[in-house]
């Protein structure tokens, strides 16, 4: 019985040893260098307008007052062609009255994209929303 065992065993233990031995081949293609911006938390596709894809990039948000993000806040919208091209990039600086605004969110009607964003005032204890145009033409706040 003592054999048997022993021989169960030995055999397993061959065979363990024997299987950990697998070749493998490692490819790599060009290095990538990313920016703080290309950090994302969420992407949303906002939809289809003149045969390009609009998307929005959320960037990482704070989580506690003592995390540190070294990189902007600010999200992003990307216009992207057919065939998976990036045609622009282009951020959204959300300011009004030199105050910065928070963003809230990014709409699509018929072939318009409308930006939200707020302000919290505290002193008058108000919350104001404001909405601005995207222009998807040359992708910029109007």
């Amino acid at each position: 019985m003592k054999k048997l065992l022993v021989s169960i065993s030995l055999s397993l233990f061959l065979l363990i040893v024997q299987a950990q031995n697998i070749g493998y081949t490692l490819k790599s293609g060009e290095p990538i260098n990313l920016k703080g911006s290309d950090f994302v938390n969420d992407v949303r596709e906002l939809g289809m307008i003149n045969g390009y894809a609009y998307f929005l990039f959320l960037p990482f948000q704070r989580t506690s007052p003592n995390e540190l993000i070294f990189f902007n806040q600010n999200p992003f919208i990307y216009k992207i062609d057919l065939k998976n091209n990036i045609v622009k990039k282009t951020e959204l600086e959300l300011k009004a009255d030199k105050k910065d605004l928070q963003f809230e969110g990014v709409m699509k009607l018929k072939d318009k994209l409308f930006v939200f964003s707020s302000y919290q005032n505290t002193k008058e204890k108000k919350h104001y929303l404001f909405v601005q145009n995207f222009n998807p033409a040359n992708c910029e706040l109007i």
